[in-house]
């Protein structure tokens, strides 16, 4: 019972990691975007 609970807790961290590494790479490139055409801001 007690794996159980380790390997929910393991995969909910490698949710919570993929879902900040596209967050950060979603907003690199906005980032990114908005330095390269700054008019269209």
């Amino acid at each position: 019972m007690l794996w159980v609970a380790r390997e929910r807790k393991s995969s909910s961290m490698t949710f919570d990691y993929v879902a900040g590494a596209v967050l950060a790479v979603l907003l690199t490139v906005y980032l990114v975007y908005a330095l390269l055409r700054p008019e269209r801001f």
